[in-house]
């Protein structure tokens, strides 16, 4: 580690370039970062095993409109064609369809035996024997080709094919191919675990009256919204006093998570003992203070796991607006389990002639402000000289 304090940009990218290298180093570990969750509460997880369909998609060959179903060769007569039956949505597939006949069906419903088109309602005419429809016949000169409204059986997917790769973000869309298929819960990617610790015997919990010389912990319910926004499952510890035993306790619980932050206890004061504290459990640090103001004296580090994994820690002074990092290294460090995974753009089709260029859709996930996206300064931070 220089000891040149770096600037904004320069301790952004440090910050960014260990969580990403880590990321490619770190095997998966099904335990920790595998998760069954309820279909209902997928929505923006990571799908981590493939999701194959169970069935045939459609699972029979369905019609997608109201009307009559037939032989195209004998509607395309123009004779009438009896009624023989009538199928709505849920029924059982009938048939077959009798030499000559027609099949009243419904949106949705099973195409019986024998019939090759739907013709629809409003297409044809309708003989009747007294009140009772008895015929139908197709009006002239309309013509109905082979497969005409009719979704044949398969023709999305057959029976164990992946319909979505490990690796999808889940959204509604997924969620509801997913409910097809019968999934009642998804294998996802765990969310990294964030342990956020603040220290400093002036700070009392949000809900206490602080007395002379205290202030409410705002820092705790800030970094936790952060963390849920980039991913993360935000992990608030009690607030640590400025007493080494206090600290190693806390230091002690906290890197059992994937990510610390810690904020306050990093200046230069006779009470400021974190660094310390990190040192004992044999952190390195890769910087160790900033060329930024206000937020010179932030920390960040890395200490070995019991399982040989690294956590990374950010440790900023509360006025800090460096603590923003954290965001792009929780992801950069934890990309499956974060969601935030790079997506290929769409092949797009050749525009129709004569149609206006327009701005390109926008892809992938959701930007953040440049601030977060590019690692680029906010205003506040001034540059030391």
């Amino acid at each position: 580690m220089s000891s040149a304090l770096p600037s904004y940009a320069e301790a952004a990218a440090i910050v960014a370039a260990r969580a990403a290298q880590l990321a490619h180093s770190r095997p998966l570990v099904e335990e920790v970062d595998l998760a069954q969750v309820d279909l209902a509460a997928a929505a923006s997880r990571i799908l981590a095993e493939p999701l194959l369909a169970d069935d045939d998609q459609p699972p029979f060959a369905r019609s997608t409109r109201d009307g009559f179903a037939c032989r195209a060769s004998e509607i395309n007569s123009h004779e009438i064609l009896s009624l023989a039956g009538a199928t709505r949505a849920g029924d059982a597939p009938a048939g077959p369809l009798p030499p000559g006949a027609a099949w009243e069906i419904m949106t949705g419903a099973p195409v019986p035996t024998g019939a090759d088109a739907i013709v629809m309602l409003e297409h044809v005419e309708i003989a009747h024997v007294e009140t009772t429809p008895a015929g139908i016949r197709l009006l002239a000169p309309r013509k109905i080709s082979a497969g005409e409204n009719i979704v044949p059986q398969a023709a999305q997917a057959r029976r164990g094919d992946e319909l979505l790769p490990s690796g999808t973000p889940i959204n509604y869309a997924q969620i509801a191919l997913a409910a097809t298929c019968g999934y009642a819960a998804l294998s996802v990617f765990a969310r990294p675990k964030v342990a956020i610790l603040t220290t400093g015997d002036e700070l009392v919990p949000v809900n206490a009256t602080p007395a002379p010389g205290q202030i409410r912990n705002s820092n705790a319910p800030m970094l936790a919204a952060l963390v849920s926004a980039a991913g993360g499952d935000p992990w608030i510890l009690p607030t640590a006093h400025d007493n080494a035993e206090s600290l190693d306790a806390a230091l002690a619980q906290a890197t059992q998570a994937d990510l610390l932050l810690l904020s306050g206890g990093v200046s230069a004061g006779k009470f400021d003992l974190v660094e310390p504290a990190l040192a004992r459990i044999g952190s390195q640090f890769h910087f160790t203070g900033v060329r930024i103001q206000p937020g010179k004296p932030l920390v960040f580090g890395e200490v070995p796991k019991r399982d040989q994994h690294e956590v990374l820690v950010l440790r900023t002074p509360r006025q800090s607006r460096l603590l923003r990092c954290h965001v792009p290294a929780l992801r950069r460090a934890h990309p499956r389990r974060t969601g935030w995974l790079p997506r290929p753009r769409p092949t797009l089709r050749p525009r129709p002639p004569g149609r206006r260029d327009r701005p390109p859709r926008k892809t992938g996930p959701h930007p953040l402000p440049a601030s977060l996206l590019h690692l680029q300064p906010t205003p506040w931070p001034v540059p030391l000289g």
